[in-house]
């Protein structure tokens, strides 16, 4: 048995999840909890009846997705650090007493990225480029591009303790090898051809980024909301394997209201959608390359239960 659970910020970026492992909305086994929304390929109900179990044992892989429920104040999706740690603690909580540990949780979604000089892009263990897709680096950043992250930290942190330096930066929880990850990802040579895969430093802040010379002073080349807080509670109980994939919606620029044109809110929001105009035009294909990073998710679990022990953790 294989058991993942992908979390994701918004429901935009779990829609192609619930296509690619044909997940339902599961109510039942996630019934009262007032912090998620539950999705699995699991098709039983835990009843603990005999039928349950012998569900679980001819079950190959159990695939669950987690989504916070929105606001009930707001009335708007719930992202940010705060609700990530909530409501990864509220799916293992929830899930690993009924079903069993979990060999790999994934924070997916989308990132923003941060434009920098070129040879950050290299690997500076081998000293090659971290992409093994058909194009190289000396193509910049782009929308589309796909991370696996090799670090995760919290951006912009302060308390002047030293004792504190550390716990702030949120850096010293185990991740699975972002090599294997990614090798993973580019053995199907579709995805090889198609996609800009790169090990890279992820950074969480509850804030979009609006200067990148801090991402830049902390080499992160990506920023988002989530992965940090979600690496800390895999951590504390009891050493998940935790990695966070993530692709890149929008690559420095301005900061600007969802309506309008050529700014980062209308490039992430059209990113899940078609818009009309130049911005929508520009969004489309990496909406394209969406669809084929759940893909690329798909053949990443449906191979690895085979591999997970051997292959995938550090």
């Amino acid at each position: 048995m294989v058991r993942f659970l992908f979390l994701v910020a918004m429901p935009e970026e779990g829609k192609h999840l619930e296509k690619v492992f044909d997940l339902t909305k599961d109510d039942d086994t996630a019934a009262g909890n007032p912090f998620i929304d539950l999705y699995s390929n699991t098709k039983f109900c835990c009843s603990g009846s005999k039928n349950d179990e012998e569900d679980k044992k001819t079950t190959k892989r159990q695939i669950f997705m987690v989504v916070p429920k929105r606001d009930k104040v707001h009335n708007c999706p719930s992202i940010s650090s705060e609700s990530a740690a909530v409501c990864a603690f509220s799916a293992l909580n929830l899930l690993v007493p009924i079903f069993g540990a979990f060999d790999l949780v994934v924070s997916a979604g989308t990132c923003g990225g941060i434009q920098q000089p070129l040879d950050v892009f290299l690997d500076e263990e081998q000293g090659t480029s971290t992409t093994t897709a058909t194009t190289t680096t000396t193509t910049a950043m782009q929308q589309g591009d796909v991370f696996v992250a090799k670090q995760i930290r919290y951006l912009n942190r302060f308390i002047p303790f030293d004792e504190y330096k550390q716990y702030l930066h949120g850096s010293g929880y185990k991740l699975v090898d972002p090599k294997r990850v990614k090798t993973a990802i580019l053995a199907d040579k579709r995805n090889k051809d198609t996609l800009r895969v790169f090990e890279g430093n992820v950074a969480t802040s509850n804030t979009f980024v609006t200067d990148d010379s801090i991402p830049l002073q902390e080499k992160a080349h990506v920023c988002e909301m989530e992965a940090a807080a979600q690496a800390r509670i895999c951590c504390l109980m009891n050493d998940v394997p935790f990695t966070a994939v993530k692709i890149v919606s929008d690559v420095d620029l301005s900061i600007r209201r969802r309506d309008d044109e050529g700014g980062t809110g209308a490039c992430v929001f059209g990113f899940f959608g078609p818009r009309s105009g130049k911005s929508g035009e520009r969004v489309q294909g990496a909406r394209g390359k969406l669809e084929w990073y759940c893909g690329v998710r798909h053949w990443y679990v449906r191979r690895a239960g085979q591999t997970t022990k051997r292959h995938l953790h550090a």
